[in-house]
């Protein structure tokens, strides 16, 4: 299972197969199992000319025409070892599959947690940017010392909170 996550522009983007994805294929190998058990080991089919020289095969051989026997491949007969062997390919598979989705739901999680944290920090950032917007003197504390924000400073807080939320904020 392709299974890829990275952190793109703030957002985490994930892609994964789906489990109707996974589901058919084990669809597709139940029915590849039943019909090569419910096969016949040898086949039969026949050849024959009509009158027009046009050429025909079939599974039971015509009436009234001469025809040629035809001997089919035989297909290999699957013993007890095979389908055990098949059976413990698709319980590791579906273990393997229910790791992933584990793991899936770990990433989710993160995610999940990730963005709850960004959101608050977006929440910080507007409340912060609107202060300095509402207050033209703000005091801030500098190695213990309380001063006030010259308004270059200011401005360029300013300017970094909308810059940083333009940046990151957009879907908070």
């Amino acid at each position: 299972m392709n299974h890829n996550s990275s952190f793109f522009s703030g957002k985490i983007v994930k892609e994964e197969y789906s489990k109707k994805e996974r589901d058919m294929k084990y669809i597709v190998v139940t029915a590849i199992m039943t019909l090569l058990t419910a096969l016949p080991v040898v086949a039969q089919a026949y050849r024959w000319v009509d009158d027009k020289g046009q050429v025909h095969y079939s599974s039971q051989p015509p009436q009234n025409e001469k025809s040629e026997k035809i001997k089919m491949p035989t297909l290999p007969k699957l013993n007890d070892a095979d389908v055990r062997a098949q059976e413990a390919a698709i319980a590791k598979q579906k273990e393997k599959e229910a790791k992933q989705a584990n793991l899936d739901k770990a990433a989710q999680q993160k995610t999940a947690q990730t963005n709850e944290q960004l959101k608050k920090a977006c929440e910080g950032m507007r409340k912060d940017l609107a202060l300095y917007r509402s207050q033209p003197k703000v005091r801030v504390n500098v190695n213990g010392e309380a001063r006030r924000l010259t308004p270059e400073e200011l401005d360029k807080r300013i300017s970094d909170l909308e810059k940083s939320i333009k940046t990151n904020c957009q879907d908070f």
